[in-house]
């Protein structure tokens, strides 16, 4: 693409592998995904670079409240800009206002933010998308530095996946918890040393490790040890229809699903 043609596109996205043409979604998500979404959700992802920037400092002498807010609204606002979790604008910009009220308590603490990139450091929920579009970075830092700052975004929204599902059925990980803190304050300085961000990304890896036992641990003690079940299979089951696909990590989710369809035949 040419430098016009970034600087017209109405989005960028390239964080699945059906991204249009292997490049980027640059007028409409191929999980139709808009641009306005697109825009809201790379806005949120700055503005958790901030909070973790804000928040790092002072994390382990913050009130368990507060702290609690924080390591939550980290990794819910991570987790909701994977692939198709949600689309809905007012929510994100509920979590942006809602991460910028958190930034305010810190700032009114008076403890200075860790280092930060200029973009970042001024922040507000209602920044230029284009100060945090992947494509008009790539033009200033790099498509390969770019990357492997999107590669530990991305290994991101898996940790915070696995530990926000843990965490609604009351189980942490704390060491994660402060893990996605320092990450994020550190991709807050837009980092350039490849060997840096190479590092950061095996982090992320360990750490997905933990969160993924943190996840299981509240599966098994709520839900017991899978195991194979014979289930009913109906001859209209056989025919065509819609279906409700759920994942591993959303046993929480199916079992409320089973629980609010229980004796009518679903």
């Amino acid at each position: 693409m040419s430098s016009a043609d970034i600087e017209n596109a109405a989005m960028f996205c390239y964080q699945c592998e059906q991204t249009i043409g292997g490049v980027g979604c640059t007028k409409v998500g191929r999980c139709m995904k808009s641009p306005e979404v697109a825009a809201l959700q790379d806005i949120q992802i700055m503005g958790v670079m901030k909070l973790a920037a804000m928040a790092r400092p002072q994390y382990t002498e913050l009130p368990t409240e507060l702290k609690d807010d924080i390591a939550k609204t980290i990794i819910e606002a991570t987790f909701m800009t994977l692939t198709n979790v949600s689309f809905d604008g007012a929510r994100f910009r509920a979590q942006t206002a809602h991460i910028g009220d958190l930034i305010d308590q810190l700032a009114q603490r008076g403890v200075a933010s860790a280092p930060t990139d200029p973009e970042v450091a001024a922040w507000t929920p209602a920044a230029d998308p284009k100060a945090a579009r992947i494509d008009l970075r790539q033009a200033r830092q790099g498509k390969t530095v770019v990357g492997l700052q999107e590669l530990i975004v991305y290994g991101m929204k898996g940790v915070a996946a696995y530990l926000d599902h843990a965490w609604r059925l009351g189980v942490r990980r704390s060491g994660a918890e402060a893990f996605a803190v320092e990450v994020f304050a550190f991709l807050a300085t837009r980092p350039a040393d490849v060997g840096a961000l190479l590092g950061m990304a095996l982090r992320v890896g360990e750490h997905n490790l933990a969160a993924m036992d943190g996840l299981h641990e509240a599966n098994t003690a709520a839900y017991g040890d899978p195991t194979p079940h014979e289930v009913q299979w109906a001859p209209w089951a056989r025919t065509e229809g819609k279906c409700i696909l759920v994942s591993g990590h959303d046993l929480l989710d199916l079992y409320e699903l089973l629980e609010a369809t229980r004796g009518t035949g679903v």
